[in-house]
């Protein structure tokens, strides 16, 4: 993205997440989640709605205020947990009437969509975000080499950071 970006906090509250946010957390039956929305800017435009839940436990550790301020994964690893690994999954949406309003769109306009459930050494879910972007305000780049493995080429993200 490389400029900076501003957040604006929509809503917080603590409450006992969906059945399908709970599984994808692996969490323990009656475990409540800090359920926040937010939207982030760039420049002053909306480009993003985001939709997170975390653990209650880790929840409890920042405030509200610092929520509205810093990247939910700071946060996170400010309160001692260790990200592992995520699983990541991207496609496209319509955008529904309470999303294409915080983002300045008309209900229905297409939108990239992301959700990726973050997990710590332990295994342990520590987020549920789903994400929803502009794709005239973000997109997505993959580096790709064409490999040559079991008889068959296809092509492979390249690990840049290796």
């Amino acid at each position: 993205m490389g400029r900076t970006t501003q957040v604006r906090l929509l809503d917080c509250a603590i409450a006992e997440p969906a059945a399908n946010i709970s599984s994808a957390l692996k969490l323990k039956p009656g475990t409540r989640t800090q359920l926040s929305r937010r939207m982030r800017l760039i420049d002053g435009e909306p480009f993003s709605f985001l939709v997170a839940h975390v653990p209650e436990r880790l929840a409890n550790t920042y405030s509200v205020d610092e929520l509205s301020r810093e990247p939910l994964l700071s946060l996170l690893e400010r309160a001692s947990a260790t990200v592992d690994r995520a699983v990541q999954e991207i496609g496209a949406e319509l955008a529904g009437p309470d999303v294409a309003a915080a983002l300045g769109l008309e209900a229905g306009a297409p939108l990239l969509a992301m959700t990726r459930v973050t997990f710590d050494v332990n295994g342990e879910g520590i987020e549920h975000l789903r994400a929803l972007y502009r794709p005239d305000r973000y997109s997505i780049r993959m580096d790709l080499r064409r490999i040559h493995k079991g008889g068959k080429r296809r092509w492979m993200p390249e690990a840049k950071w290796q």
